[in-house]
């Protein structure tokens, strides 16, 4: 969490930083990802959260875009039974509160989440890959606008489940958030390779299985006593190896 929180303070400072995590499911990725966003929120300067976060979903992987629209409808406040009205409302509110409230921004991001925009804007006339297009740049130019009121915090766990629509926009932050006060923090597991080549500001955090020997040095330091053998071979048998669930374990 050490080296998280200092490339966090990286990013605070205008040097863009990107962290990826990787490991196996239960190794303790989302844990690492819950402790630096406490950090982050405990030296939030109270300018609105710090924090965005794109939920990938497993079963969305064909959806484009489907985690900016589902980070959109809960940063934008929707409810189930908002008039479609009073969601256009709500998204030009929070566009002309960065500065991003023109026609054609309003009317992009209307799109994304299906948001009619009755008239009130002119209805857009661009093919469908150029629409894309300046979507993605619409994006990029939002999580920028954001970053200036504070630095930004900007997650995505499970990179793995992303729709590829979804990759090319984080292939392009990736590419262009060198500057920016932005830390970008991916998860994803071994398998999955991002389609980009690193970064001299991307750090990559391998999370591997514990040995036997560092599971007993680990349970030790916790009980402050040595252990009999039988009770640490219990304990590897029972976590496979996991930080996760040996730190568990040793709490118990």
């Amino acid at each position: 969490i050490g080296l998280l929180q200092e490339r966090w303070e990286q990013a605070a400072e205008g040097m863009g930083q990107v962290v990826l995590i990787i490991g196996e499911a239960g190794l303790g990725k989302s844990r690492l990802v819950h402790s630096l966003k406490r950090h982050v929120l405990e030296q939030a300067q109270n300018n609105g959260d710090p924090i965005i976060e794109w939920r990938a979903s497993q079963q969305r992987q064909n959806s484009s875009l489907y985690p900016a629209i589902e980070c959109f409808e809960r940063v934008l406040g929707f409810e189930r039974d908002d008039l479609p009205a009073t969601q256009l409302e709500k998204l030009v509110s929070h566009l002309r509160s960065i500065n991003l409230d023109g026609d054609l921004e309003v009317a992009l991001i209307a799109s994304l989440l299906s948001v009619p925009l009755n008239g009130q804007f002119p209805e857009l006339k661009l093919p469908p890959q150029a629409q894309r297009e300046q979507t993605t740049v619409l994006l990029l130019d939002w999580l920028k606008e954001l970053s200036t009121a504070q630095p930004l915090l900007f997650v995505i766990e499970d990179l793995h489940w992303v729709d590829p629509s979804t990759l090319e926009f984080v292939e392009q932050l990736v590419d262009r958030g060198l500057n920016d006060r932005i830390l970008t923090l991916l998860t994803f597991r071994p398998e999955f390779e991002t389609p980009w080549k690193s970064k001299a500001h991307q750090t990559n955090l391998a999370l591997n299985r514990l040995t036997k020997r560092q599971i007993q040095e680990m349970m030790e330091q916790k009980a402050k006593r040595r252990l009999p053998a039988a009770l640490v071979d219990q304990i590897i048998e029972r976590t496979d190896g996991a930080p996760l669930f040996v730190a568990v374990h040793t709490q118990m």
